[in-house]
């Protein structure tokens, strides 16, 4: 969510057309997508060890592999 904060607030001081900066949101949000989507999958496969060692359990891994993409 920063990314697109920090997009929208340069959309309000920015002179380019709004439909570059429409586009370029999107992208953006997207691209935040994707980036869910690929980090909460790693974090299922990772072992019960692998968990440990950065701290959380197998319950909070799969509390957060079973959020939605967009949140």
């Amino acid at each position: 969510m920063h990314i697109l904060s920090e997009n929208c607030r340069d959309c309000i001081y920015s002179k380019k057309k709004p439909e570059r900066l429409t586009a370029k949101l999107i992208l953006s949000k997207i691209a935040v997508f994707k980036h869910n989507y690929r980090t909460r999958r790693a974090l299922q496969r990772l072992n019960d060890d692998q968990l440990v060692d950065i701290g959380i359990t197998r319950q909070q891994a799969e509390a957060e592999y079973n959020k939605p993409f967009w949140q």
